[in-house]
């Protein structure tokens, strides 16, 4: 009974409406329907600030910690954090540690890449209709989960000018809760959303957007088989494929192994080809590649797992 009573008394889930119809209609995707806001129950100290680790890049930490704070504060039961420049090189970790937060606050995480033609016309607005979308990739992908504040990493704003410029409006504190989908004839609401933009020349980003965003350094970092860094990409992995880490056939060593076998094959077959040689052995390799290494051997390690399973069902017989 009390576990029952309990479940009653369970506080809602917050939600908003997104879309808004500039016309008498209905907007498409269910955009008029509520959309959740999520995170509020993590945003304490053993919640995102917690689960997002990182403490290999303390600014960071530092940033998502007092968002969290700020937002307790202000009595907003959801996560949110205010639009930021992660600033460092290619390769550092950048969108490892927006993924990190996605998954630690339990919201979307959506990529956006304003370097494709596609995308950049879309968010530009381009009047051509045949290089662009129908709606922008952050609206149908914030329909198509529910999600009314999703973590967006944003790439290639330092190489398209014209789509950077109606990027800042989209992170606009009051632009930005009024943003126009010209195709479907809808006011969008991404006053939620969580922006982080990765720029490898942040110099070149114009000073309408980079006047909007603070900067957060992502720093490199050395990885080994006993860094922080390394269990976090290999937590990743393990989200990203659906995988228990309690599953019997990933254990850490085994892992560690298959890369090491991994680098000592040299490339010698087809799935070894992008490895760098000596990438174990304390020199710097970026995360964005441990990750493709990482993500091979706990594949390797499933399907040997499956072949064993298999073979001893059929030695049973």
């Amino acid at each position: 009974m009390t576990a029952d009573l309990a479940s009653v008394f369970q506080p809602a889930t917050p939600a908003m409406i997104i879309g808004h119809s500039v016309s008498d209609g209905v907007p498409p995707l269910g955009l008029s329907e509520p959309f959740a806001l999520l995170g509020g129950d993590r945003l304490g100290p053993a919640g995102i600030p917690f689960l997002v680790g990182h403490e290999w890049q303390p600014a960071f930490l530092h940033s998502v910690r007092t968002a969290c704070d700020d937002l307790v504060a202000a009595g907003r039961p959801w996560f949110r954090m205010a639009p930021a420049l992660l600033a460092g090189p290619a390769g550092a970790g950048r969108s490892h540690a927006a993924r990190s937060l996605a998954r630690a606050a339990g919201v979307l995480h959506i990529f956006l890449n304003l370097s494709d033609p596609v995308i950049g016309a879309s968010i530009s607005g381009s009047t051509d209709m045949s290089e662009a979308l129908w709606v922008s990739p952050i609206v149908t992908a914030m329909a198509a989960t529910r999600c009314a504040n999703p973590v967006v990493s944003v790439i290639g704003a330092d190489v398209n000018a014209d789509a950077a410029v109606a990027l800042a409006s989209m992170v606009d504190p009051v632009l930005g809760r009024a943003w126009m989908e010209e195709r479907i004839g809808t006011v969008v609401d991404l006053g939620e959303v969580t922006w982080l933009i990765q720029a490898d020349a942040p110099e070149r980003l114009p000073a309408p957007l980079a006047d909007k965003l603070a900067t957060i350094p992502i720093q490199s970092v050395p990885l080994h088989e006993r860094s922080e860094i390394m269990v976090s990409l290999l937590a990743e992995v393990l989200a990203d494929l659906d995988i228990s880490p309690a599953d019997p056939a990933v254990r850490w060593q085994d892992i560690v192994k298959r890369c090491q076998s991994s680098r000592s094959a040299g490339g010698d077959e087809p799935r070894f080809r992008n490895l760098r040689p000596g990438w174990w052995a304390g020199s710097w390799h970026s995360p964005r590649d441990t990750y493709d290494q990482l993500r091979t051997a706990v594949l390797e390690a499933q399907y040997d797992a499956a072949a064993a399973r298999l073979g001893g069902a059929g030695d049973s017989h």
